[in-house]
């Protein structure tokens, strides 16, 4: 009877212990939800950093910035594009190219429709003197905004100094359609057509810049007026 004892109260013990296994294990306590930096910490890094940008103090406006960048960057807060954006135009000014470029390309990750970026960082892949990469950037820019004159400007003036004058001119006078009182377009499609010897056209483009105000158009047609003058009053010689 003893013995009988003993193996029933083994099998109650054994029976609360698979019991205890079953149990469920208490929940392990969870990290507190990450809750968005307060809107002051963006509101004020953004003032901040606007302020030392039109003083044109530049290093302290980046760190304004990247702070309101660092607060922000896992989230989807409207901010955060136009604080790289900032930030890549202080770096920009700031002469240093490449970080503007790292900027304005992760603005253009948050929106790639953003035209006036593409411009910005085309400018910062010139200065790095990637022409190529510099005009991919104006023609995406004039793929989302095709009625700007300025950077038709910009890219016409990238095509000559990459020689290809005829593509030049082309693009200037897409600028020129856009914008009719557009005197350094004038100068510029001038200056292309020079270079492919249409010098009555050249010199049309010249008066009207000079008509407008540009002054290099005016310096380029009194230029080649002279030259014509001596041309046209160049004795006759015949061949020896």
């Amino acid at each position: 009877m003893t013995h009988l004892r003993h193996i029933i109260l083994l099998c109650g013990i054994l029976g609360l212990l698979i019991m205890a296994c079953q149990s469920p294990s208490p929940p392990s306590p969870s990290l507190p939800p990450l809750l968005p930096p307060p809107l002051s910490v963006v509101k004020d890094g953004m003032t901040t950093g606007n302020l030392h940008f039109v003083r044109a103090e530049y290093a302290e406006a980046i760190d304004s910035y990247s702070r309101v960048i660092n607060a922000i960057r896992d989230s989807e807060n409207p901010n955060l594009a136009n604080a790289y954006y900032n930030r890549g135009r202080s770096y920009f000014l700031a002469q240093d190219h490449q970080r503007a470029i790292e900027d304005f390309s992760a603005v253009l990750a948050i929106n790639p429709s953003d035209a006036e970026t593409f411009v910005r960082r085309a400018e910062a892949w010139e200065k790095q003197h990637h022409l190529d990469n510099a005009i991919s950037d104006y023609h995406a820019a004039l793929l989302i905004d095709p009625d700007d004159s300025s950077s038709y400007y910009l890219l016409g003036v990238l095509y000559s100094k990459k020689h290809d004058y005829a593509k030049a001119a082309e693009i200037l006078g897409k600028a020129i359609v856009r914008k009719p009182s557009f005197a350094d377009a004038y100068n510029g499609r001038g200056q292309a057509l020079l270079k492919l010897g249409f010098l009555d056209l050249a010199m049309a483009d010249f008066r009207k810049a000079c008509d407008l105000g540009q002054e290099c158009g005016c310096i380029m047609l009194e230029l080649l007026s002279e030259t014509d003058v001596h041309r046209n009053h160049m004795p006759e010689t015949a061949r020896r």
